[in-house]
């Protein structure tokens, strides 16, 4: 897993690294955070481990808006320097995987990286399904297209027909032929898998 490391103390990277190293992570580091945060977006998904008291960003509450700038691409994993409850409970409602008060503890620190790879492998499978998705969605006509949208809600191929001004007939015809260019074995799946595509909606 990628790990990107937001730290200047020089202690904290020295520990950090020889944790990280052991377990095979391939590290990135950075001292500053407005840098990482402009640099972000183009990087490769992964774990940040930022420390939300760096100096000149404490006051800026720097982890949540790591967490708000970053995490619909990577996993944040918050280090912070003594501080109320209210803060950690504050970065994980905003998304982080985990808060800790520096000094970490190793088997805690390592069992979040866990969770963030868990959740990196998670959106990865989800992102391969909906490209997927897509593609066999790239193979209906613009009729079939319809007939999943005039039953969106589950309608009977007559109230489905009625909306289209096709005859039932027709409407089988076409739902027989979406079942086999999407590759499932019901019409209700083809609309499960739709919705999940957002192709509902013209």
């Amino acid at each position: 897993m990628r790990v990107y490391v937001v730290e200047n103390d020089d202690e904290v990277r020295a520990t950090l690294r020889s944790l990280l190293e052991e377990c095979g992570h391939e590290i990135e580091w950075y001292a500053d955070g407005r840098e990482f945060l402009h640099r972000s977006g183009s990087l490769p998904p992964g774990c940040i481990v930022v420390d939300r008291n760096l100096p000149g960003l404490a006051t800026l509450d720097f982890d949540k808006e790591c967490v708000r700038s970053c995490g619909d691409r990577h996993e944040v994993i918050v280090l912070s320097g003594p501080c109320d409850v209210c803060d950690a409970v504050a970065a994980m409602r905003a998304g982080a995987v985990d808060f800790f008060e520096l000094p970490y503890r190793r088997a805690e620190l390592l069992d979040a990286l866990t969770r963030a790879n868990m959740r990196l492998e998670e959106r990865a499978a989800k992102k391969r399904e909906a490209a997927k998705n897509l593609q066999l969605f790239g193979r209906l006509t613009d009729r079939e297209l319809a007939v999943l949208r005039a039953s969106s809600q589950g309608e009977s191929s007559k109230v489905a027909a009625h909306k289209l001004c096709l005859s039932p007939r027709t409407i089988e015809m076409h739902r027989s032929s979406i079942l086999k260019k999407l590759k499932v074995p019901t019409f209700a799946a083809a609309l499960v898998m739709a919705n999940s595509a957002n192709m509902l909606h013209s």
